[in-house]
């Protein structure tokens, strides 16, 4: 029994790393099992990023600035992904193999550089192991790469260099993170809270008339921050020399015409990012932890104001970054505020469309730094009343489990593995429904570069993913020439509703078949027993701008009459496929025949 107890004192903070790090990788064990039928959040990834890395990764080495599959022939900026090193997956494996290894590679950085991190500022192993386990759970999207879960390693990066401990390791750190993670996403970001980091260090070390090696380190970090400026120059080379010396191609994107609405409940928006946080996009399920952090505060102050303690570091920084948390949630609100956002509109270029609100994707991270700090107070700082602090220590930790678990991937997988005939949730296989599209292909017979295609309640993500030519797409940036033409497609369904034209005219970003019956609804499944009736799309606009054929997820009633001639009776479509899909050849009647082709 004592060899144990020694071995485990000898060894105990590698096997909480050990223990954690499994934890981590059985988060992408169920992408192993069950491969492409595994679950993955449609929304901006399958949509969007995926089609980013997959055609950037094609066209990688082509020399070409034009995407030919991608909405009738784009630039390439049109399909920039969020962290360009991951487009080296794409280039290497398979499309759904690269995502689950870029996704493993995410959880594991994001697992150790959360441990790492923590483990600097507590003297329990149990801190770090329960901390870095809970953020790698949140439901994230691996497409944007190490943005949010790859700040904890850049933090860490960060430490060694001002320490001068570890110079190279965090350097390889920061130029990971810069690589593998998105400028306009979180980057700026990063950038805009280190610099005054480096400030504060400079201040201090001069005022406590610190040795020369500490003045070294804030020099250190100073070259850090800017290697990371550089490096995202060089990535983003394209949107910086646009912002400095303009668009010499002078090409006006379609983000001109954007308009910008600001957050009528401006209360509300700042409680709804304290207590829930940034949303899909930078998940934190911190509601626990935010209590939790305030109480832990309130008790160190009254044992303060009784004499019986000091402030710690570790209250100190707790209460320095709570109060970092709430200027970002403040500066957030007050930047989609009324008065800011009509600044905003009237300045109009660059300035209109910028989103600074996303300094919240910071927040995830800051949310579990401070879990450790509050952690560290409680079990290693209080000495007294342990059962007290074992039961408040292991209450946060599982109401934290409990608000992440229900929206992480893997609850959506496990499902699918466990009740494969009675959960049904939309995953890999059903939104790209590639058994579904090749039997289309094969029906039609051609080579599909040599027309264009469109989808009505189906994303067109689908038919790019397969391999066909599009006119329809996602991007955040396209000449605002293309997006005039393809809204004469769309025109008269514009004018039958209000919601539809604003989501379109206002913003844009998905140029889809929208229209007044199922708006932007493109998941619809088959089976439903429901039909279009009355659309009036102008299919001449569409073969004008090349478009050959349409693939539809639900019957077209008046197809006859929009010059749409359905090519097969039954849709296709496989006991599997989540999609029924009725493919119309495209054949205005006033297109005269002899130009058909």
């Amino acid at each position: 029994m004592r060899n144990v107890r020694q071995f485990y004192e000898r060894y105990k903070w590698r096997l909480f790393f050990a223990a954690g790090l499994f934890g981590a990788l059985f988060f992408c064990l169920p992408y192993c099992l069950v491969g492409t039928d595994s679950y993955v959040m449609p929304h901006d990834q399958l949509d969007v990023e995926v089609l980013n890395y997959i055609y950037r990764a094609k066209y990688l080495f082509s020399g070409t600035d034009v995407i030919p599959e991608f909405m009738n022939g784009m630039p390439l900026e049109s399909m920039t992904p969020p962290a360009p090193l991951g487009v080296l997956f794409y280039r290497l494996l398979p499309p759904f193999a690269a995502f689950a290894v870029m996704n493993t590679f995410i959880v594991v950085v994001g697992y150790i550089g959360m441990y790492l991190l923590t483990a600097d500022i507590s003297s329990h192993p149990v801190v770090p192991f329960i901390v870095s386990c809970l953020f790698v759970y949140l439901p994230f999207m691996p497409v944007y790469g190490l943005t949010i879960l790859g700040q904890p390693l850049l933090a860490w990066g960060c430490v060694q260099i001002y320490r001068g401990k570890r110079k190279l390791i965090g350097f390889a750190c920061v130029l990971l993170y810069v690589l593998c993670s998105s400028f306009v996403l979180a980057g700026f970001a990063v950038l805009g809270i280190f610099f005054p980091v480096i400030v504060c260090c400079f201040i201090r070390d001069r005022k406590a008339g610190t040795v020369k090696e500490q003045r070294h380190g804030t020099l250190r970090l100073l070259l850090a921050w800017c290697l990371m400026a550089l490096v995202y120059i060089i990535c983003n080379i394209q949107m910086f020399g646009s912002i400095i010396v303009g668009d010499k191609s002078g090409v006006v994107w379609h983000r001109e015409e954007m308009t910008v609405w600001p957050i009528e409940d401006v209360a509300g928006y700042f409680r709804e990012l304290f207590f829930e946080g940034g949303g899909i996009y930078a998940p934190s399920c911190h509601g626990a932890i935010a209590v939790f952090a305030v109480i832990v505060l309130a008790v160190c102050v009254v044992r303060r104001v009784r004499g019986k303690i000091r402030f710690s570091f570790s209250f100190r920084l707790l209460l320095l970054l709570y109060g970092i948390v709430l200027f970002l949630i403040f500066f957030a609100c007050v930047w989609k505020s009324g008065p800011v956002t009509a600044l905003r509109m009237s300045m109009g270029g660059s300035l209109k469309t910028l989103q600074l609100d996303r300094v919240i994707w910071l927040l995830p991270t800051l949310w579990y730094v401070i879990l450790a700090l509050a952690l560290e107070i409680v079990l290693c700082e209080w000495r007294r009343f342990t059962v007290i602090r074992v039961a408040a220590a292991s209450a946060v930790f599982v109401l934290t489990t409990c608000l992440i678990f229900p929206v992480s991937p893997i609850s959506f997988n496990l499902k699918r593995i466990i009740f494969p005939d009675t959960y049904i949730s939309f995953g890999w296989d059903e939104y790209y429904a590639c058994d579904v599209f090749s039997q289309i292909d094969e029906f039609i017979g051609r080579e599909k570069s040599s027309y264009r295609t469109v989808s009505l309640g189906i994303y067109p993500a689908a038919a790019l993913y397969n391999g066909f030519y599009c006119l329809d797409g996602y991007t955040n940036l396209y000449p605002l020439e293309y997006k005039h033409e393809f809204r004469r497609i769309i025109e008269k369904e514009l004018e039958k509703s209000e919601e539809v034209r604003i989501y379109f005219d206002d913003w844009g970003n998905r140029c889809y078949l929208l229209n007044a019956e199922t708006g932007n609804y493109m998941q619809i499944q088959k089976n439903i027993g429901a039909s279009y009736h009355n659309l009036e799309f102008n299919t001449a606009q569409m073969y004008k701008m090349g478009a050959r054929y349409l693939f539809s997820a639900m019957r077209i009633d008046n197809a006859d009459e929009m010059g749409l001639k359905l090519m097969r009776e039954e849709p296709f479509s496989t006991p599997e496929s989540y999609y029924a899909v009725y493919l119309y050849e495209i054949a205005p009647k006033d297109v005269v025949l002899s130009d058909r082709r």
